[in-house]
């Protein structure tokens, strides 16, 4: 049997992408070459036992594969694979995927209504979403923005789904049926509250809030019990000012030749700060 060197199964692994066309997909090149590994590769191992073998930083077998993928892309692969529109499982057996997730199903009322006639999607959080087409498929884009005015009161009344209002039981079965890989639970945008804020009241208002210490951007970044009650969170003066240390490096990045409080503009805490478009000599 034919092994490669790892650094040759990447130069197979950038090739491939480009034949097909997926570079949108987290896809590695073990994936596609079950028999790239090591010069002696470890038995065989199960998904778990690979994961909880690296992250013991010790050889696997085999580098773990995770997958991910947008609406489109996630389709052309299911055809390439003949797969059925919703046989995910498959697809993720097709790929060797070492992970899979598990989550408490909601079972509880729709919250957010969506508007048909618009092919608007919204879910339960009120985010509205439009299917956008173009030439070789399309996406899933934010739209409508419904709390980009809101006051705190609104902020506040905005209705969100009650931990109640999910199965937790069906973890319990879930974590059972993936019992030879490495299970999961949650994503990235769990603690995301910039972009999660940005979906409801865009990207620009959302750092504007955290800037100016809007008071909506405080109450839309806590997460509220089904008895109303708020987890600790940063203080809007925190949040407003890791924003402000974020922009004077950013402005620093674009003006180089301005030192440190030379201007007296990219040093600046006040709240009303704003980037300068060019340092004075």
């Amino acid at each position: 049997m034919v092994r490669l060197h790892p650094s040759a199964a990447g130069k197979f692994e950038r090739a491939f992408s480009r034949k097909i066309g997926l570079t949108a997909v987290t896809l590695t090149a073990a994936a596609v070459f079950p028999f790239v590994a090591a010069h002696h590769p470890p038995t065989r191992m199960t998904s778990r036992e690979r994961v909880l073998t690296t992250l013991a930083c010790q050889q696997a077998d085999r580098v773990p594969i995770d997958y991910f993928a947008n609406e489109d892309i996630d389709r052309r692969l299911k055809a390439h694979f003949r797969l059925a529109p919703d046989d995910g499982e498959g697809l993720m057996q097709a790929l060797q995927v070492d992970f899979r997730g598990v989550s408490a199903p909601y079972i509880g009322p729709k919250l957010h209504a969506d508007i048909p006639e618009r092919g608007v999607t919204v879910d339960n959080w009120g985010i509205h979403r439009l299917w956008i087409e173009h030439a070789s498929g399309g996406y899933w884009d934010f739209c409508d923005f419904p709390l980009q005015e809101a006051t705190e009161e609104q902020v506040a009344a905005w209705p969100l789904p009650s931990p109640d209002d999910f199965d937790y039981a069906a973890v319990r079965a879930q974590c059972q049926q993936y019992a030879g890989y490495a299970v999961f639970a949650g994503n990235a945008g769990l603690p995301d509250v910039i972009n999660g804020n940005g979906m409801l009241r865009t990207m620009e208002q959302t750092l504007v809030d955290l800037l100016t210490d809007g008071p909506a951007a405080g109450s839309s970044s806590s997460t509220r019990s089904c008895a109303g009650r708020s987890r600790p969170r940063a203080a809007p003066s925190t949040l407003s000012g890791w924003a402000r240390t974020w922009a004077r490096r950013s402005a620093r990045r674009s003006a180089p030749n301005c030192t440190a409080g030379s201007c007296g503009r990219c040093t600046s805490r006040s709240s009303t700060w704003r980037a300068p478009t060019a340092c004075p000599p």
